[in-house]
């Protein structure tokens, strides 16, 4: 199987004894979900006001067309967007000790809902 990396991130897949056992270059031109965004009215907080900003999706752009053998590593977003089974998204990520992402341990295909009164039988994300 090859991977395919349509991320403006480098792909790096840890092991369980946190080395790199994958490893592909970011995309050139990554896959993106184009997006308007308009301001909408503000949060007032003991801080001061912050923006708060409704982003309207358009279409995706630059994800490569699907090929034999292939899965094409995607963001989130960009997997939600459009409905093929050969799009993947890091799982289980990596992070160094300042908190940043480097890595995942796994790739992940969502494959369907579930009924949401399933939600005490199956894991939450974060959890």
């Amino acid at each position: 199987m090859k991977l395919v990396n349509a991320t403006p991130h480098v792909l790096r897949v840890f092991d369980e004894d946190d080395r790199v056992v994958v490893e592909v270059p970011r995309a050139e031109r990554p896959a993106r979900v184009a997006t308007t965004d308009v301001v909408v009215g503000q949060v007032a907080t003991g801080e001061g006001a912050v923006p708060l900003v409704e982003s309207r999706l358009g279409s995706v752009h630059d994800l490569p067309d699907p090929q034999p053998d292939t899965l094409v590593v995607v963001s989130q977003l960009v997997a939600d967007m459009v409905d093929r089974d050969d799009l993947v998204v890091p799982h289980q990520l990596v992070r160094d000790d300042s908190g940043a992402v480097v890595g995942c341990r796994a790739l992940r295909r969502t494959v369907g809902k579930f009924d949401d009164d399933d939600v005490d039988d199956c894991e939450m994300e974060g959890r």
